[in-house]
């Protein structure tokens, strides 16, 4: 304000001056005479070449002075184009009033201007060798005067009004390449009196390079300067028509309504009532949006340019938006309301606030969803901090996407996603490009999330997170299950060459750019979740992930009536991915477990399951015939499902009399009071360590192998009958006590074929009774020496007892 005051006492006093030179000049000398002197003095002073074609003066009734073809050259450096150009300059002033102090200056008329501003590759721009500083003794004078009114010096002017007819205004910057051009600028006004209200129209055409756009703006208002420092403006309207073929909106129609604003020049502080701005926006071809339409007003404006405090009490904006894609029509509306609040001044002394912004009682509906807040900025001019609170009431979720054209798929329970919500607390701060969400919950139907997390550094993103989900029901977001045909109503498909996914060799791709870009380190609890036949509850995932590595370190949950606990991790660090996986489980009943995943037992009883497995490569057949590691199985009380050992025993022992095995209704399942299984896994070929079970009437051990690329087995599982219970299947065993039945396992995994060893329970048997013959013959050869021995030892005895007892008299 202080270079303005400045400003209009140097114009006064220099057109005082002017004006009373012009008199006697053009009494007393022809003003051409002096064109070289003027165009070496400004050429002097702005070391630019500067050319006039013409001055002529006129004296009665109005002192008048016009200028004709006036060029001042470019800066060095820049292009040929001159800096400015005026074809003629008008201006004038009454006589007789000036020797009473009063300045009536004549309408100002410029035609033709034609202004080049530049700025090249470095940032230099070719007006700044203009420019010049002030002496210190002017600022020292001009600070002293900030207080003072700036229209103080003018309190006797009367201005005939301006009239700029054909203006030009071209800006090209070569560190960005764009080019702005104002072409037809006019700019016309009233008389201008201190304390009368005169017109003013601006009009002019714009084109912008980048983006290609043209508009044609027009600018009309009722302005009004008070001798106290005021400057008012009502009736304030500007339309604006923007065209474009490289925005989304091809037309842009716009239209500003400004009622009143007062601005004091001496406390330097600017209101208005209210502004209101009209648009009708239409979509180039093909985009998604077809017209948009929408109305901003903003009420109660105080700016304070010493203080640099905004206020705005009231903002609302109504937009609507026209969406055949969308599904959207003018009928749907899109609302904004808050309150603005800022100070931009620096942090001082007198000023202890960082520069900040408020955002107040913010709310914004739209599609049927209504969201309130709060956003607040701090120390925004130097490292700003954006911080706020935002929540959605309820909304129906699957209603908005219907009607925005997104199809979803059938979902089990009709009712899913008609209750969402949400809310959260959240600290932006864009030096550090880091943001902290907090206080979080999100309500989805009858599930609720809550949590927080904190991400920073955009480019390569750092996350940690925690978050706690009480229940979900996945089943109700999954399409609904289809019955099963029974295999006698099931369509008879043709053969065909087995696909990828029947041979095993089914591609697993991985977005490995991706997976090596995260940075991850979080928690995940879910109290109850339901998915099919499976409820695990108190599910705890704890991951981390950096440098392509991830791990989930451990992944807990009770399911099953145990906790099954599992580490894992995923390495991405090279082409070949690889995998690791620890599980333990205790009292697992595993009978339930294979029928959730199988829908099948074919192996129950309750144990402990503990596996370390790893693994690597991009299909599964090469995971499979990499996979090495270790599994432990310790079961009780269970039952192999799909043959009956017993029964089969029978069954041989039958065909080894040549008797008819009697028929048995007894399920197709070999139980047994225990089953272990320890085994070893080297390059997909797993072998046993230990496999065996135990039953009252049997001892079983396995040994074999099974091939997991191939999905082959074959094992020989050796059972031996020890003392028998009719209760558990010994029934008619009896005579097999002591034998060890060998039983072959063989087949593919999905199709296992089970049989008996003949030939060696055949020798087994003979043995066994040959052995048994042996016995009975060297216990019958025994018996006969003992007895012959027995008779010889009774008659020696006796003779040596007669001779003994003679003596006796007997």
């Amino acid at each position: 304000m202080q270079t303005i005051r400045l400003l209009l006492k140097v114009l006064l006093g220099l057109f005082t001056v002017v004006v009373l030179a012009v008199v006697a000049l053009v009494v007393f000398v022809d003003p051409n005479d002096f064109k070289d002197d003027i165009k070496q003095v400004v050429e002097t002073q702005t070391g630019r070449e500067f050319e006039m074609q013409s001055i002529e003066l006129s004296f009665f009734p109005k002192v008048g002075l016009q200028l004709q073809k006036v060029k001042l050259s470019n800066a060095q450096g820049f292009s040929e184009q001159p800096f400015a150009q005026i074809d003629s300059v008008n201006i004038g002033a009454e006589i007789l009033p000036l020797f009473s102090q009063q300045l009536i200056v004549d309408t100002l008329g410029l035609t033709g201007l034609k202004l080049s501003l530049e700025k090249n590759k470095d940032g230099t721009t070719n007006w700044q060798d203009l420019a010049k500083s002030s002496p210190a003794s002017d600022e020292t004078t001009e600070d002293a005067q900030a207080s003072s009114n700036p229209l103080e010096v003018l309190k006797s002017l009367q201005f005939g009004g301006l009239n700029i007819v054909d203006g030009q205004v071209a800006w090209l910057d070569d560190s960005t390449d764009q080019a702005i051009t104002l072409n037809g600028l006019n700019i016309t006004s009233g008389q201008v009196r201190f304390g009368e209200y005169f017109p003013m129209e601006i009009s002019v055409q714009t084109e912008l390079k980048q983006p290609n756009l043209s508009s044609d703006l027009t600018i009309t208002l009722e302005a009004q300067i008070q001798e106290t420092g005021t400057v008012s403006a009502k009736n304030i309207q500007l339309v604006n028509s923007l065209n474009s073929k490289e925005l989304p909106m091809k037309t842009v129609q716009s239209n500003l309504k400004l009622p009143q604003l007062v601005f004091d020049l001496t406390a330097q502080t600017l209101t208005v009532d209210s502004i209101s701005i009209e648009q009708q926006a239409t979509a180039q071809d093909g985009f998604i949006i077809e017209k948009l339409a929408s109305n901003l007003s903003i009420k109660e404006i105080a700016l304070d340019l010493v203080k640099q405090t905004y206020e705005a009490n009231d903002i609302a904006l109504n937009a609507n938006v026209e969406s055949e894609q969308l599904g959207l029509t003018a009928n749907d509306a899109i609302q904004l309301t808050t309150a603005l609040n800022a100070s931009l001044a620096p942090k001082s002394e007198t000023n202890p606030k960082t520069p900040n912004a408020n955002l107040e009682n913010l709310t914004l509906s739209a599609l049927g969803t209504a969201t309130t807040g709060n956003l607040k900025a701090l120390n925004l001019l130097e490292k700003p901090v954006i911080s706020g609170s935002l929540a959605t009431q309820a909304f129906d979720l699957k209603a908005i996407l219907s009607k925005l054209k997104i199809s979803l798929p059938e979902m089990s329970n009709a009712e899913a996603l008609k209750q969402v919500a949400q809310s959260f607390d959240f600290t932006f701060d864009v030096n550090a490009q880091a943001i902290k969400v907090s206080n979080v919950k999100v309500q989805l139907d009858k599930s609720t999330l809550i949590g927080k997390s904190d991400i920073r550094n955009f480019s390569t993103p750092a996350v940690k997170f925690d978050f706690a989900l009480d229940t979900i029901k996945i089943d109700d977001y999954l399409p609904p299950k289809i019955a099963k045909q029974s295999n006698k109503d099931a369509p008879v498909e043709p053969t065909s060459q087995p696909s990828q996914e029947s041979t095993g060799d089914i591609e697993i791709p991985l977005p490995t750019e991706l997976l090596r870009q995260l940075n991850l380190d979080g928690q995940v609890k879910i109290a109850d979740l339901t998915y099919d036949k499976l409820n695990p509850k108190n599910i705890l995932v704890k991951l981390k992930a950096k440098n392509g590595k991830i791990d989930i370190t451990p992944a807990k949950a009770d399911i099953f009536d145990t906790q099954v606990t599992v580490k894992s991790s995923l390495d991405v660090q090279t082409d070949t991915p690889k995998y690791f996986v620890d599980l333990s489980a205790p009292k697992v009943p595993v009978g339930d477990v294979l029928l959730a995943f199988m829908e099948k037992d074919p192996l129950t009883g309750l144990g402990s399951v503990k596996a370390t497995l790893n693994t690597q490569g991009n299909k599964l057949s090469l995971m499979k015939a990499n996979l090495s590691g270790t599994a432990d199985v310790d079961l009780k009380d269970g039952a192999v499902k799909g043959f009956n050992l017993a029964q089969m025993i029978r069954e041989a022992k039958a065909k080894i009399s040549g008797a008819t095995a009697q028929e048995s209704t007894a399920p197709q399942q070999t139980d047994f009071s225990q089953l272990i299984a320890n085994i070893s896994i080297k390059n997909g070929l797993v072998t046993d360590r230990e496999i065996s079970a135990m039953s009252p009437f049997m001892r079983v051990q396995a040994q074999g192998n099974a091939h997991l690329a191939k999905e082959t087995i074959d094992f020989l599982v050796k059972t031996k009958i020890v003392g028998t219970s009719k209760g558990q299947g010994g029934d008619g065993l009896e005579d097999l006590t002591g034998l060890t039945v060998p039983v072959k396992v063989q087949g593919t995994f999905t199709d296992p074929k089970f049989s008996l060893d003949l030939k060696s329970l055949l020798d087994a048997k003979m043995k066994q009774k040959l052995d048994e013959k042996k016995d009975e013959l060297k216990q019958k050869a025994q018996e006969k020496v003992q007895d012959e021995l027995k008779g010889k030892l009774d008659d020696q005895v006796q003779d040596k007892l007669k001779d003994a007892l003679k003596g006796f008299g007997f």
